[in-house]
């Protein structure tokens, strides 16, 4: 996904990030297991959340190496059907966004998303057979969304943002497959965090979508004639990013407590309002980490 998802690490305790760290670190071990060494270029921070709501007892945590850390083990959950189901949805969402780049985006940008979906294709294949309702939840959503990105016109600027993050949003819902019993909840949740993680990447992208020109639902909802996002602009957005904070925290407060309650419950409640100041201050695409720039 989109790498917005994160908790705010300065409020977590020392065991909690390294929970949080050892579930990152399990999902990456997964997806080289299961699709080899290349796959573990789709890791992405936003999976954590669903891994850890998954997991009611706290898992078993075992100590490895890898490319990144050849020197020196580090904690890594060990392997669960939990696990391994995150590790095939990553993988399925990540052969469709290299799809939607070849698609969308031009030059070199274009050709690399070829060749990164040629090397996934078999990769995605299993994982589309594994978890076929997911995978078709997204490819129908997907679709969904490019065909607004393609038709949608000034005259529908009014509705243009709620249509598209509501395909996204029907996408991340997806990850209510993993806990069945609770997919109503579930659902709420995800539909929510993917709402707020489409609106903020577009918030995010609008400048430079502005100057290459690309579809961006913010540009068309505000007829922008410059680049970047003017103050009120920014309040409007930050309104509706936290209304659908919101109702994810309140459909989240309906769960059982778990083990990793307290790291999810600093992700929703925490992280991502950080997020959301750190992409209108700038400082969330840097290298220096944002809960430092934004003195919090």
């Amino acid at each position: 996904m989109y790498g917005y998802v994160r908790p705010l690490k300065p409020e977590l305790k020392i065991r909690e990030f390294e929970r949080y760290q050892a579930v990152y670190c399990g999902l990456c071990h997964a997806l080289a297991k299961r699709f080899g060494l290349l796959a573990r270029f789709c890791v992405n921070y936003d999976m954590t959340l669903p891994i850890l709501l998954a997991t009611d007892s706290a898992p078993t945590v075992c100590r490895k190496r890898c490319i990144a850390h050849p020197l020196k083990k580090r904690c890594v959950i060990c392997a669960s059907p939990i696990l391994d189901r995150a590790a095939d949805m990553t993988m399925i969402l990540a052969y469709h966004k290299l799809s939607d780049t070849v698609a969308d985006s031009r030059g070199w940008k274009r050709r690399g998303a070829r060749i990164g979906r040629f090397f996934f294709r078999r990769g995605y294949q299993r994982a589309a057979a594994r978890e076929a309702e997911f995978d078709a939840v997204v490819r129908e959503n997907l679709a969904g969304l490019a065909e607004l990105e393609a038709t949608l016109t000034a005259a529908d600027a009014a509705a243009a943002l709620d249509k598209t993050a509501a395909c996204f949003a029907e996408v991340t819902a997806g990850f209510a497959l993993l806990a069945p019993e609770q997919a109503r909840i579930w659902r709420e949740i995800f539909y929510h965090v993917g709402r707020y993680v489409y609106i903020l990447d577009a918030a995010d992208d609008a400048p430079k979508d502005f100057q290459q020109k690309n579809f961006n639902p913010l540009i068309l909802r505000y007829g922008m004639t410059e680049p970047q996002l003017d103050a009120a602009m920014q309040a409007e957005i930050t309104q509706t990013l936290e209304l659908s904070l919101s109702l994810a925290s309140s459909a989240f407060e309906l769960l059982d407590t778990n083990a990793h309650t307290p790291i999810c419950a600093n992700i929703l409640y925490l992280g991502l309002p950080a997020v959301i100041r750190a992409v209108f201050a700038g400082t969330h695409r840097k290298k220096r980490r944002f809960w430092r720039k934004q003195n919090i």
